[in-house]
């Protein structure tokens, strides 16, 4: 059994059983079309894994909103252009005071979900511009 990250091995292994059972040339077609669109979807199929890392890389597993990686990128991209055209750029910071007694107080999961409340209101409440 060929692995799927091997599918030009798989087909050398392919065009030697051909040779050796004395199958048409026209086969060997039928088999390169195959392997082409396993290759095209593998392809495609790393494509949105790597998207989905790219998306997941920049953003807090709890909350989903930037992580502070992606917050320091953007707010430098956003001061670039306020600069570069004069115009003016607003930032909100959000913390939760005394974040670590109200968790003691609540439980880790209700404060995951409070968490997870307060991102889903922020996310609701700007654009995806923002």
């Amino acid at each position: 059994m060929t692995k799927k990250s091997d599918p030009l091995q798989h087909l050398m292994r392919r065009r030697v059983a051909d040779a050796e059972t004395g199958q048409e040339p026209a086969s060997e077609y039928d088999t390169l079309v195959d392997d082409y669109k396993q290759l095209q979807r593998l392809v495609e199929e790393q494509s949105r894994l790597i998207a989905t890392l790219q998306r997941e890389s920049g953003a807090d597993p709890l909350t989903g909103l930037a992580n502070h990686k992606t917050l320091s990128m953007e707010l430098e991209r956003s001061l670039a252009t306020a600069r570069r055209y004069g115009r003016r750029h607003a930032l909100i910071l959000l913390n939760v005071a005394d974040f670590a007694n109200l968790a003691a107080q609540l439980g880790e999961d209700t404060t995951t979900a409070l968490l997870r409340h307060l991102s889903s209101l922020i996310r609701q409440n700007i654009r995806p511009t923002d």
